[in-house]
């Protein structure tokens, strides 16, 4: 089915219709959330470079990591709930961090770490 939609044709509306570039820190501005937002059918009400809305059957609160910075998976988590779907976060109180430091330290029966195989 993908080699369906791999036409010239194709490949030209998706690069002049290509989502919103994050910053280098993989942030969106308030202009990416929006894109981003309306792409799901939500709609964004800026209220500070802190916090905005987003809307759709509901409206749900959004509040940036930095002054204008939104990372993507609290706007996409936004919208889902807007829409009224249930959204599946991690539940802190059960979950167990792995230790990426143990983890790149094993070495398999080949040498490498699992980093490196």
């Amino acid at each position: 089915m993908h080699n369906d939609y791999a036409t010239p044709a194709c490949d030209r509306v998706r690069a002049k219709n290509a989502p919103p570039d994050p910053d280098i820190h993989g942030f969106f501005d308030a202009a990416g959330v929006v894109e981003i937002a309306g792409r799901r059918q939500c709609a964004v009400t800026m209220h500070s470079d802190l916090l905005l809305t987003v809307s759709a059957k509901a409206s749900i609160p959004l509040v940036a990591i930095q002054p204008g910075k939104w990372d993507p998976v609290t706007i996409l988590t936004a919208c889902t709930k807007a829409q009224g779907r249930r959204a599946f976060e991690v539940d802190e109180t059960t979950a167990k961090p792995i230790d990426e430091i143990k983890i790149a330290r094993i070495v398999g029966a080949d040498g490498l770490s699992p980093y490196l195989s």
